[in-house]
C-alpha cells in the first residue's frame, strides 16, 4: 500500500490511499496531527510513504519521534 501525503497548516495534513499503480482508493484522509497520524498508519500498515521530498518532510517526522521504513520522493 502507498499513502500520499500533503502538508497542511498547523501541523494537519491529508492522507490519500493510493492503489499500487498510482490511483486514488477513496477520498483523502484530513488528519489533525499529520505526525501523529503517520505514526498510527505505520505501525499498523507499514505503508510506502509518498511526498515531495524526504529532506522537507522527514526532518519534522523525526523531531516528533516519527520514524518510517518505506518512503518515496515525487521530485
Amino acid at each position: 500500500m502507498r499513502v500520499a501525503v500533503v502538508v497542511g497548516a498547523d501541523g494537519g495534513g491529508l492522507l490519500q490511499a493510493l492503489a499500487e499503480d498510482g490511483p486514488p482508493q477513496g477520498p483523502p484522509e484530513p488528519v489533525p496531527d499529520l505526525a501523529g497520524a503517520v505514526a498510527d498508519r505505520e505501525r499498523g500498515q507499514r505503508p510506502r510513504w509518498v511526498w515531495a521530498a524526504t529532506a522537507e518532510r522527514y526532518p519534522e517526522l523525526l523531531a516528533a519521534g516519527v520514524r518510517v521504513e518505506r518512503c518515496h520522493d515525487l521530485v
